[in-house]
């Protein structure tokens, strides 16, 4: 992930529904309790509005028969009376995985979902991945003893008002943000651990981040952040909230000798193409994006504004020379502690300004511009 963003209030909420998503595993995973699954026996475990919620979601209120999620807590349930010793593997694992975020600069860390054998995981994914669908209806949440529901719209809503520096920027690619309507964010959530591959994941805080549609559609969708889990970890990432890649990021760009953008990321603390540079690109598909779209966007606001300046100081009768271009480039270098995050592509317009001020070629062209 690009850049820094803060975790919004909803995780007390979604750590409550982590907590009951645990307390649900357990339910499943204990055949002298949910076996055979009826009301009276959710209701023994799950008091109050949890219990009543839970059962809204179990069974069809219309008729009474079984819904999907009962289903798939039913299947789990018959498989651990057949193979009663993996009980204690899945609830392990499932409390070793939630805590992944304590482990980001643990270089031993490892998921333990992805160990599982695959017979265990096909009776517990359905289960873990459909908690973000009951996300979307809202779950009940008596936060200091005030009842409330959180919905993924909330979710989205909730990141960018208290991600408020954020507000105009994609936080992947430093592109456009999400579009609001009538006080409500109209955004993407993305699982930065996908749920296919991670359900224990599905709901967890750290692993939700809104992010712009082309970012979580057409990019990024299912991508494992770590592309090699047998040889990478944790360290070998960027994180959205513990690890953001702009405090590392070094970015150059150039034009080639057919004069096509060009772009590298290198990583400042590991100096060169680390790890977690090339899980970062091959995750949102920076470098492609950022030289085919961005770049090329970037150089055009800049010199659209050359012209502008031109006309404007050509009509007033007022002198133009290279240095107007030097004090252009110069004030966007200047600006980028505050306009960072702020103002979207800035880290590209950043890039060019320090490439055109450093190679005569492109500086000269800026003038040309600027002259004509």
């Amino acid at each position: 992930m690009l850049h820094q963003i803060n975790l919004p209030g909803y995780a007390t909420i979604l750590n409550d529904f982590v907590h009951f998503q645990q307390q649900l595993l357990e339910f499943a995973c204990t055949p002298a309790l949910s076996d055979p699954l009826v009301p009276d026996k959710v209701n023994d475990v799950f008091k109050g509005e949890f219990g009543d919620w839970l059962c809204s979601k179990l069974w069809s209120a219309r008729n009474g028969q079984p819904r999907e999620l009962c289903g798939h807590l039913i299947k789990l349930t018959d498989f651990i009376k057949h193979h009663p010793a993996q009980r204690n593997s899945i609830l392990t694992a499932f409390a070793h995985d939630i805590d992944f975020y304590s482990h980001l600069d643990d270089p031993t860390f490892q998921f333990s979902y992805c160990t599982l054998n695959k017979s265990v995981q096909d009776v517990v994914k359905p289960l873990m991945a459909a908690f973000y669908e009951l996300l979307s209806e809202g779950f009940p949440s008596s936060g200091q003893g005030t009842p409330q529901r959180l919905s993924r719209r909330d979710v989205a809503t909730m990141f960018w008002h208290e991600n408020h520096i954020l507000l105009k920027v994609c936080p992947s690619c430093d592109g456009q943000a999400p579009r609001f309507v009538n006080g409500r964010a109209y955004a993407n959530i993305d699982h930065f651990f996908p749920k296919s591959l991670y359900p224990f994941l599905s709901i967890h805080p750290y692993n939700l981040v809104p992010i712009c549609t082309d970012c979580n559609q057409y990019f990024k969708r299912d991508t494992d952040p770590i592309a090699d889990r047998q040889r990478e970890t944790l360290i070998d990432i960027f994180h959205p909230y513990g690890r953001p890649a702009v405090q590392y990021l070094d970015i150059q760009t150039k034009r080639g000798p057919n004069g096509e953008y060009i772009v590298h990321l290198y990583d400042r603390e590991q100096s060169g193409v680390s790890h977690r540079i090339k899980n970062l690109d091959r995750i949102f598909r920076l470098v492609l994006l950022w030289k085919d779209d961005y770049l090329p966007y970037v150089v055009s606001k800049i010199t659209d504004d050359l012209r502008d300046i031109g006309t404007y100081r050509r009509d007033r009768g007022e002198p133009l020379d290279k240095d107007v271009v030097t004090e252009v480039l110069q004030l966007i270098l200047q600006n980028y502690a505050h306009k960072v995050g702020r103002q979207e592509r800035y880290i590209l317009m950043n890039s060019y300004a320090l490439y055109a001020l450093s190679h005569q070629d492109e500086f000269d062209r800026l003038v040309e511009v600027l002259m004509n």
